[in-house]
C-alpha cells in the first residue's frame, strides 16, 4: 500500500491502479495457487499413535482408576446384553403358533390362609368361555 501510494504521487491515480492490478496478479503464480484436482493427503496415523500412547499412559499411571471406570462399563455393558436378551425372549413367547395374537395366560386368584395369591393353573371349560363370552372376546382385541 505504501507503494502504491508513492505511485499515486508520481505516476497518477490510474496509473497507479493498473500498477498495482499487475503487481496482485503476479503474486497468483500458478505455482503458489494449489490445483483443485489434487488430492490432499489426510493421514491421521500420528494423531492416533499419539492419542493412544497418551491414553495407555494414564491407564497405568492411575491404576485405581483405571481398574474401576473400565469395571464399570463392562459391568453396564454385560447388563445391556442381558436385559436386551431378556426382552428378546419376552417379546418372542408363543411366536411360534399359528394365531400367536390371540393367546393368553389365565391367572386365577385364590385366598389362602389369609393370603390372596395369583397363580396360573388349569381351568377346565375355559376354551368354550372364551369363545362365546362377548366380554372376554372384546379384552382380546
Amino acid at each position: 500500500m505504501e507503494l502504491y501510494e508513492e505511485q499515486v504521487n508520481e505516476c497518477g491515480k490510474r496509473k497507479a491502479d493498473r500498477e498495482f492490478m499487475i503487481d496482485v496478479l503476479l503474486i497468483f503464480r500458478p505455482g503458489i495457487i494449489k490445483a483443485k484436482k489434487e488430492t490432499q493427503n489426510i493421514n491421521t496415523y500420528g494423531m492416533y499413535k499419539s492419542y493412544l500412547k497418551i491414553g495407555w499412559r494414564n491407564l497405568v499411571k492411575n491404576k485405581g482408576y483405571s481398574f474401576i471406570n473400565i469395571g464399570g462399563l463392562a459391568m453396564g455393558m454385560a447388563v445391556a446384553v442381558l436385559i436386551s436378551l431378556w426382552v428378546y425372549d419376552e417379546l418372542s413367547f408363543n411366536k411360534y403358533h399359528e394365531n400367536h395374537g390371540t393367546l393368553a395366560q389365565v391367572y386365577r386368584s385364590q385366598i389362602w390362609g389369609g393370603e390372596r395369591e395369583a397363580n396360573t393353573s388349569l381351568v377346565t371349560g375355559l376354551g368354550t368361555l372364551l369363545k362365546t363370552d362377548p366380554l372376554v372376546i372384546h379384552a382380546l382385541i
